[in-house]
């Protein structure tokens, strides 16, 4: 059944592209007043290939960024909250997630050339590197996986994407344990694929929270999945990350964004109890759920065409 929806949407890819290559223009802006919330991660730099499916190359950042501009309506977090949209066209509101270091270094150039604005949504304990991005970068090698699996002998047998989806569970704990195991064995690689883990300081974020085209928001403390924890280990999360972005004065301490999109109605209910005044996920579903904003994660292996039809749909 997967392989066949992923089939369908190659083959409906390609023949929107068909459509751009013969100059038939693409039709937009069918949600008039609605709003469209699209989650991004990293940019990194055009010289540099992929090794994950949450960045965008530069160029394509702008490319999107410009078309976007001139369809719809781009807003601010703070217009959403107060429901400051246009009747008349789709508004957009921009979140990157994660809080890496090149928001600040690629991105925001681009966003105060068209004077866009954007929500970034950081994990307030700034550890580098996230384990995350050194898998990605000890995958991208071809370094053996064999000392964690050694470490950890239930993973004898698991392929790489079994792996991952193991880690995607585990507790703090294993998760320390983890990184630091993951950061000996990609420490080579660091320097050159730094543009891939590097996350602002708080320095950065004080700089970034006076700059009137960015919003800061909550992503946790250390982006673990919250359908894993217990309630006191949220309440530490939340807790710990809301004082810290209270301290750095940012209004949009209570807005949060699930750690890998992971959530369930009961986290909903959790969160509310909490007085967490916003809650977006990054299903893609364009779902409409009480109590909680669905995203569209940006792709970044379409055709701009592409990627401008599934916003003006919300979903792919």
């Amino acid at each position: 059944m997967i392989i066949l929806v992923k089939i369908r949407l190659k083959l409906k890819w390609l023949f929107h592209d068909i459509m751009e290559w013969v100059g038939i223009p693409v039709k937009l802006n069918r949600r008039k007043g609605e709003v469209q919330v699209l989650c991004f991660h990293g940019i990194c730099s055009n010289n540099q290939a992929f090794i994950n499916g949450r960045f965008i190359l530069e160029k394509q950042c702008e490319a999107l960024l410009k078309a976007l501009d001139v369809e719809y309506n781009i807003i601010s977090l703070e217009d959403f909250i107060k429901g400051h949209q246009k009747p008349n066209k789709l508004n957009i509101l921009l979140t990157f997630d994660d809080g890496y270091l090149n928001n600040k270094t690629l991105l925001l150039p681009i966003l105060e050339k068209y004077q866009i604005p954007a929500s970034f949504f950081v994990t307030t304990k700034n550890s580098n590197p996230k384990w995350t991005d050194l898998f990605d970068i000890i995958k991208n090698e071809k370094i053996s996986f064999l000392k964690l699996q050694n470490s950890f002998p239930s993973l004898n047998g698991f392929s790489l994407n079994e792996i991952k989806k193991w880690l995607l569970v585990q507790d703090d704990k294993v998760i320390m344990e983890i990184t630091e195991l993951l950061k000996e064995l990609a420490q080579p690689f660091l320097v050159k694929y730094k543009v891939f883990w590097e996350l602002l300081d708080k320095n950065d974020l004080v700089e970034l929270k006076k700059h009137p085209l960015i919003s800061i928001a909550n992503h946790s403390v250390n982006h673990l999945s919250f359908t894993n924890l217990n309630e006191d280990e949220i309440n530490l999360e939340l807790i710990d990350s809301v004082r810290f972005l209270d301290e750095l004065e940012t209004p949009y301490s209570k807005v949060f964004a699930y750690p890998f999109g992971h959530y369930n109605e009961k986290l909903i209910q959790l969160l509310e109890s909490k007085n967490i005044e916003i809650q977006f996920s990054a299903d893609g579903s364009n779902k409409k759920r009480k109590g909680i904003t669905d995203r569209l994660v940006v792709n970044p292996f379409i055709s701009l065409r592409n990627q401008l039809k599934a916003i003006d749909n919300g979903q792919y």
